[in-house]
């Protein structure tokens, strides 16, 4: 048998989306690698000779090669890039690739990854967490916080974000006394 108190208790939290869009920035994908040489060139793969049945060259397997420009080689934020002499190549694998180098992180010999700078907070951003919390819209406090620790994770946005959600949603009883 089973009563309403323990059937209150067995209930979980359901919070709907948030009525309106969420107004966070977000890392991009794209990343920035340095190398102190202008020309630096790494190979993935090199070039192979192909040999006909008598012995002799008749051709080359291309290579791939990433070369890096005045010093800087980026990876867009997409899916695929091109690199050394147009071959085109998925740009998880590059970045996978690059960061597991034995050269990454090496600044005198090397190259390495510029990281991203985190923003301030926009303009939009505030104005976005006064108005939910003026209006106690827990579900966007509640994405907002999610997409932000996942994102750049500043602090001082979080803690805005948890402080304007105590303000809605009270603390259990026994917590914070």
């Amino acid at each position: 048998m089973s009563t309403d108190l323990q059937d209150a208790q067995e209930t979980p939290e359901v919070v709907e989306a948030p009525a309106r869009e969420v107004v966070i920035q977000t890392p991009t994908a794209s990343a920035l690698f340095m190398a102190r040489r202008r020309e630096c060139r790494l190979v993935l793969d090199p070039i192979y000779p192909i040999y006909g049945p008598a012995g002799q060259k008749v051709g080359e397997q291309p290579g791939r090669t990433v070369e890096f420009r005045d010093g800087r080689f980026e990876i867009p934020a997409g899916e695929n890039m091109t690199i050394g002499a147009g071959r085109v190549v998925k740009t998880a694998d590059i970045r996978k690739w690059l960061e597991g180098h034995r050269l990454n992180g090496d600044t005198a010999e090397g190259f390495w990854q510029v990281p991203t700078p985190t923003p301030a907070p926009s303009q939009d951003e505030l104005m976005g967490l006064v108005t939910a919390t003026g209006e106690g819209d827990e579900a966007y406090l509640r994405e907002f916080i999610r997409r932000e620790e996942s994102g750049f994770n500043r602090t001082d946005l979080i803690e805005v974000a948890q402080k304007g959600l105590e303000q809605i949603v009270p603390a259990p009883a026994g917590e914070g006394d």
